[in-house]
Order: structure tokens, then sequence, then C-alpha cells
């Protein structure tokens, strides 16, 4: 799916996941 793909990508991109604050 289109959204999870965003997903995967934004949650391998360490300068989104500063800004998320994501923790995986």
């Amino acid at each position: 799916e289109y959204g999870y793909y965003l997903c995967y990508i934004w949650a391998n991109n360490e300068t989104v996941r500063e800004a998320l604050h994501v923790r995986k």
C-alpha cells in the first residue's frame, strides 16, 4: 500500500525520525 510504503521510507529516514521522535 502507498501509505505503508511512505511509512517505511519515513521510518528509515533519520531526519524524519528525529522530527517525529520515532523509536523502533
